[in-house]
């Protein structure tokens, strides 16, 4: 959890904007919406990245310009953090939504070691 202090310190003093805290998971928007709010079963198309906390991605959609397509609430789909920090977003928008590991991937991954923070760069398409 040092390292999530250490970024959201440099959140705060990096950025003017308001940082959320929903469930534990913490949000800075990147931009403002005037899109439909995110709503447990919507479909949505995201295009994203995944990283640790030292910036290093793992995943992007970005590489193949192809966006993911989810239902939100759907089980397996995505970390739990992530549902919780898109539930706080509207189509169209922008952000950066940090999940700490227990609403990640926990200790149970092949691709983030055990107990690891994600940050996650997210833009919600209009569909």
């Amino acid at each position: 959890m040092k390292d999530i202090g250490s970024l959201l310190a440099k959140w705060r003093k990096d950025n003017k904007d308001s940082i959320l805290e929903v469930g534990g998971v913490y949000i800075k928007t990147k931009t403002n919406s005037l899109g439909e709010k995110i709503k447990n079963n919507d479909i949505i198309k995201l295009q994203y990245t995944a990283s640790f906390i030292n910036n290093s991605v793992f995943y992007s959609t970005y590489k193949n310009n192809s966006p993911d397509e989810f239902q939100i609430g759907r089980e397996g789909q995505m970390a739990e953090g992530l549902k919780i920090g898109l539930l706080n977003l509207n189509k169209g928008q922008k952000a950066e939504i940090l999940v700490p590991s227990y609403l990640g991937f926990g200790s149970e991954s092949k691709i983030v070691p055990p107990y690891t923070p994600i940050i996650y760069r997210v833009e919600v398409l209009e569909n």
